[in-house]
C-alpha cells in the first residue's frame, strides 16, 4: 500500500514522521533545556528521543531493510543503494553512541558525566542531523523515483 507521499509504503511515511519528531525533541532539548541549564529535563528528553529513535529503527527501518535487501546488494548505481549503505551504518553508530551518552548520565549531576562528554555530544548531534538528511534523500528516492 502506498503511503501519503508518492510510492513509498506507509511505514516509510510513519518512520519519516517519527524521525522528524525525534529531531524536534533533540532541538528543543539542546537549544532550550540545556542552554537554560535545565539539565535533568534535558537528559530526560534526550532519553525519550533516543528511545523513540530505537523504536523507529526496530519497527520501521529494520523491516524495510530486510524487505529490500535483495535490491540493496544488486543495484550499485541506485541512489537508494548509496543512501541506504551510508544511512544504515551511520544511524546504527549514532544509536549506539546515543544510548552510551544517555546511559552514562544515569540521573547523575551534569558535572560528573555530561560536561565531560559535551564535545562528543556535539559531534553526535551534527552526525544525527546529517543522517536525517541522508534518510530524507533515501525517503525521496523511494517515494518519487
Amino acid at each position: 500500500m502506498a503511503g501519503f507521499f508518492g510510492k513509498a509504503p506507509i511505514t516509510s511515511d510513519v518512520g519519516l514522521f517519527l524521525e522528524i519528531v525525534v529531531i524536534l525533541v533533540l532541538l528543543l532539548s539542546r537549544f532550550d533545556f540545556a542552554r537554560k541549564k535545565k539539565f535533568r529535563v534535558h537528559g530526560l528528553t534526550m532519553a525519550g528521543a533516543v528511545g523513540l529513535h530505537f523504536v523507529t529503527i526496530l519497527l520501521v527501518m529494520v523491516p524495510s531493510f530486510a524487505r529490500s535487501f535483495s535490491i540493496l546488494v544488486g543495484d550499485f548505481s541506485s541512489p537508494i543503494f548509496v543512501a541506504t549503505w551510508i544511512h544504515a551504518p551511520l544511524g546504527l553508530s549514532l544509536l549506539v553512541l546515543s544510548v552510551y551518552l544517555v546511559s552514562s548520565w544515569r540521573f547523575q549531576k551534569p558535572a560528573d558525566t555530561c560536561f565531560k562528554k559535551a564535545k562528543l555530544m556535539r559531534y553526535v548531534w551534527l552526525l544525527w542531523l546529517l543522517d536525517l538528511l541522508i534518510g530524507l534523500v533515501l525517503y525521496i528516492s523511494i517515494a518519487f523515483y
